[in-house]
């Protein structure tokens, strides 16, 4: 419950709004809201406690990331503003990340050979990780969640996950952007976006709306 309050904030001013309190509500909660209710969990409620993440910067004969796998773990281990950082602060410490690995796969064809389809390389790159790590089960052995980073040539799109899934997203420069990881983590554990006033998008002020 929150109480009106009127406030004169300069144009171009940063405003942190902080809460001391968060109410969790049981899992039934979550199934019970009505379809089309913005920014709620979806027969997947377990959005809080420690979870591990992998990355995997995926590069072809003719492209690749405009970023070293070095420069993004640093990017995701900062300890001055990393993706485990958001969680924790919009979570109120109830949710955290822990980053497994970074995987730097370099696929050996040309954007044209997989029809410069991420699901295509995507697949190719899960191969090459099971032969040249042992890894047997790849969902369940990487980890929790697993995030790709496409090289540039794929098309005109930002980032992208399925709400519950383990997998997400993200063309080229988009898999440093801490506002797109956050909202693509964000489906996963089973957020819609968050609309207003009609749009999908629409709420602002939320990670799962707008993240541009």
């Amino acid at each position: 419950t929150f109480s009106s309050a009127t406030f004169s904030i300069p144009t171009g001013t940063l405003v942190l709004i902080r809460f001391s309190s968060l109410t969790i509500f049981p899992d039934s909660y979550y199934n019970s809201i009505p379809r089309g209710q913005t920014r709620r969990l979806v027969d997947y409620t377990n959005a809080h406690g420690t979870k591990c993440y992998a990355m995997v910067r995926i590069s072809t004969a003719d492209s690749e990331p405009s970023f070293s796998a070095a420069y993004l773990r640093n990017r995701m281990t900062s300890p001055v503003s990393s993706m485990a950082m958001q969680f924790r602060e919009c979570s109120l410490g109830q949710t955290d990340w822990t980053l497994t690995n970074v995987y730097d796969i370099a696929l050996p064809n040309d954007l044209v050979f997989y029809d410069k389809n991420p699901a295509r390389m995507r697949g190719a790159v899960v191969d090459l990780i099971q032969s040249d790590y042992q890894v047997r089960n790849f969902r369940s052995d990487i980890a929790d969640h697993v995030l790709f980073c496409m090289p540039p040539g794929t098309g005109q799109w930002i980032a992208n996950a399925a709400t519950g899934h383990w997998r997400s997203q993200y063309n080229d420069r988009w898999c440093l952007s801490l506002s797109a990881l956050v909202h693509e983590l964000g489906h996963n554990q089973g957020l819609n976006h968050a609309g207003e006033s009609g749009g999908a998008y629409g709420d602002w002020t939320s990670y799962m709306g707008s993240v541009v």
